[in-house]
């Protein structure tokens, strides 16, 4: 009889979580029973888990304590974050939300989290330990350097704290930059690395931060801040760059990396880092490394070796629309097609 273990997957909503559920219904070993939340009832991702709750959002004073009130009534054993708006708050309730539930919690340290989540913070700690990173300035600074020659356009603007492409631009004058920055909340502005190739590096770290596999794949065509077409690619620069920041910083699970890299120099610079599961972590999953049923194992007490480089390379993924139907009970349609082999 297999092991049945109780998940809950906060932000079922988002892209992110939805592949979370790929790793978790793709592996047989234990028997998932899986509980998901979201801010909003209205999302397709709480059709393929066993139980749903609706739950404020993570900036929300009340957020823990709902997310307490799950963890007590379905008994879950084990927490992944799926939004990054609640990263943040598991993070900061950690020690708190296991002492009232036994669930734990997968999320890194508070610190490592802080650091991660505001691009200006993470750039300043990038440069600080000689990790080779996309240089930043602070929207004063920025103006100051391109009025005194120091910086030259065309440059990119985005906001400090934020995820996707929204409220992101491409700047070619300084008047241009001033205009836009009134539109971007807490803006910092970024050379604009336009002929660099984007990469999103999968990473899964171990409980105590020790990095057990890393998948690095391409972003081809992007919608909405997520991939919709893009490669696998072994690439060791990338790897040992993903490896060595994911465990400088002490994070723990399902971590994403994006860095860029110009492929005429092979230069690569660090940008961003996740500290949840990638949006397009059902590809790195295709490829070989299936992150979510690797934590599954850990939490079961097993071990789990090291397996850098051992995934498929070349791999493409193309993403596609897909529906979900539901009558007005509540009840999901089942679907009536199949995808030919």
């Amino acid at each position: 009889m297999k092991k049945q273990i109780r998940v809950l997957i906060t932000g079922i909503g988002t892209v992110a979580a939805q592949g979370f559920i790929k790793g978790v219904r793709q592996q047989d070993q234990f028997d998932v029973y899986l509980v998901s939340t979201d801010a909003r009832d209205d999302n397709a991702g709480r059709y393929f888990t066993d139980a749903f709750y609706k739950v404020p959002r993570g900036d929300d004073p009340t957020y823990v304590t709902e997310i307490i009130k799950v963890c007590k009534k379905e008994k879950i054993d084990i927490l992944f974050p799926g939004a990054d708006g609640e990263v943040m708050a598991l993070s900061q309730h950690k020690q708190l939300i296991e002492k009232e539930t036994g669930t734990m919690v997968a999320v890194s340290h508070f610190e490592g989290v802080k650091i991660c989540d505001d691009k200006y913070l993470a750039y300043t700690y990038f440069a600080k330990h000689h990790f080779k990173t996309v240089p930043t300035f602070l929207l004063e600074e920025a103006v100051e350097k391109v009025k005194a020659g120091g910086l030259s356009f065309p440059l990119f603007i985005k906001p400090r704290i934020g995820t996707g492409s929204k409220h992101t631009h491409v700047i070619h004058s300084l008047e241009e930059l001033q205009e836009k920055a009134s539109q971007v909340p807490i803006p910092i502005v970024q050379p604009y690395l336009g002929a660099w190739k984007e990469f999103s590096v999968d990473v899964a770290a171990d409980f105590n931060g020790r990095v057990l596999g890393v998948v690095p794949r391409t972003r081809e065509e992007v919608r909405y801040g997520a991939a919709y077409r893009g490669v696998t690619v072994k690439d060791p620069l990338l790897i040992t760059m993903a490896k060595e920041i994911v465990e400088h910083l002490g994070l723990i699970g399902p971590i994403n990396v994006q860095i860029f890299k110009n492929l005429q120099t092979g230069e690569a610079l660090l940008f961003e880092i996740n500290p949840r599961i990638g949006a397009t972590h059902a590809h790195t999953i295709a490829s070989g490394l299936n992150t979510p049923y690797l934590m599954l194992k850990l939490f079961n007490g097993e071990k789990v070796e090291p397996r850098l480089g051992n995934f498929k390379d070349k791999l493409w993924m193309y993403r596609h629309w897909d529906e979900v139907f539901v009558e007005e009970n509540g009840q999901r349609l089942p679907r009536n097609y199949t995808l030919l082999n």
